[in-house]
């Protein structure tokens, strides 16, 4: 297994640096208007996301048909068998994603008994950022997301990929290693971005998560689950710190 290592411990504190500033999320006001403004983010994201959707939805069938109307009658019902043929793969894939995912999630809580698992979608970019910090991805998406299984400890957190027989644990974060984590938004398909939370490591690394809300995935969390989660591991690094 990899491990995050030498490269993300703090650096050594500079004695002539200023002391450090308190935490913004420390004060109230400051925490609400914060919220605030993560809440314009989400709202404004989901409506671009909610127009990509219905144009795709109205779009895409509308354009097949028209483009075998010309066929007569036996082209409208080719174009019509195309339009269902792509709604049941893409109900097909979810089902086989979801059982995968479902795997994979029981092989990481025999492997890590006592410890939370949980199931994310690795946004966009992550496996680039992962590469970039010097650990192997061969079972990521590149250039996509990819479905990974998160492992959380008083000590820092693991990502596990792969399904059946080839799930491995990927790398192990300490919580020395994130300097912040927060709300954001993450991209894993073609429709808008979701609910995600990043992980800003030592030497400013972003690493996207979406968050999911069943062990066998099912559907992304919602700005509530995100925020309750943020708040979780937050608390899960600032304990770890303190010891």
């Amino acid at each position: 297994m990899s491990n995050w290592g030498n490269p993300y411990q703090p650096a050594t504190p500079n004695p002539q640096a200023p002391p450090p500033q308190p935490e913004p999320y420390g004060v109230a006001p400051v925490r609400a208007f914060r919220e605030a403004e993560l809440d314009a983010m989400h709202r404004s994201a989901a409506k671009q996301a909610l127009l990509i959707r219905w144009v795709l939805a109205i779009v895409l069938p509308v354009f097949i048909l028209l483009r075998t109307a010309g066929e007569g009658l036996a082209g409208v019902g080719g174009g019509v068998a195309i339009v269902l043929v792509v709604i049941a793969s893409s109900w097909v894939g979810a089902m086989f994603s979801r059982r995968f995912t479902g795997q994979r999630h029981d092989a990481v809580v025999a492997a890590r008994p006592g410890l939370d698992v949980i199931e994310v979608w690795g946004a966009r970019g992550l496996q680039g950022a992962l590469k970039a910090a010097g650990v192997a991805t061969p079972k990521m998406r590149r250039g996509g997301a990819t479905s990974l299984s998160m492992v959380l400890s008083t000590e820092g957190l693991e990502l596990w990929s792969g399904r059946g027989s080839t799930v491995a644990a990927l790398v192990a974060v300490p919580w020395s290693a994130v300097a912040a984590i927060d709300e954001t938004r993450g991209s894993i398909t073609n429709d808008g971005t979701r609910p995600a939370f990043m992980l800003v490591t030592a030497i400013g690394q972003r690493l996207v998560f979406v968050p999911r809300t069943r062990t066998n995935g099912g559907r992304v969390a919602r700005v509530p689950e995100l925020r309750a989660l943020v708040a979780r591991l937050d608390a899960l690094r600032v304990g770890a710190l303190a010891r």
